[in-house]
């Protein structure tokens, strides 16, 4: 538990005097973001998340992964789901982007069975001028299957496009 404080302190401290100078100063609201997991995609993985800005302040993330090569059954197949992202930041920077908390639901189906993963993350979306932009946060999900619920974390590290509609 002293490591998940400590990891947090460090996570806000550093992530805010190294991305302010870099975020978006336009004056258009960044509406899209586009990404995925690289080190997941350098094995049979992939993932996908999309996320749509709603306002200043919040937007609605929909996930997507799988497994290319579904050779291990214990490994799922097929993975889906949404969250809700907050951002926490003071000023009002483009949306996505800043300090965020994100509720979020996941469930994820192999040839066991389902399982259901609600979960909360926190974390912080990096911008930069050219629309690259990096995610990285953690988290805890209860993980729900055959009747049991076990507790776990949730990572988050993607790398994706931003854009304006």
């Amino acid at each position: 538990m002293r490591t998940l404080i400590i990891g947090t302190v460090c996570l806000l401290l550093s992530s805010q005097t190294w991305a302010q100078e870099e975020k978006l100063t336009n004056e258009k609201q960044v509406k899209h973001f586009l990404s995925t997991n690289p080190i997941l995609m350098m094995g049979s993985w992939f993932s996908v998340k999309y996320e749509r800005g709603l306002n200043d302040k919040s937007s609605l993330v929909v996930l997507g992964d799988g497994l290319a090569m579904p050779h291990n059954t214990n490994l799922p197949y097929f993975g889906f789901g949404v969250g809700y992202k907050r951002y926490l930041s003071y000023k009002s920077i483009p949306v996505p982007g800043g300090v965020y908390l994100q509720p979020s639901f996941r469930w994820f189906l192999n040839k066991k069975g389902s399982i259901y993963i609600p979960g909360a993350e926190m974390g912080y979306l990096f911008m930069w001028r050219s629309g690259v932009s990096m995610d990285l946060g953690w988290g805890i999900g209860l993980y729900m299957r055959e009747g049991k619920v076990d507790v776990g974390p949730l990572g988050v590290l993607n790398i994706g496009y931003t854009w304006q509609s």
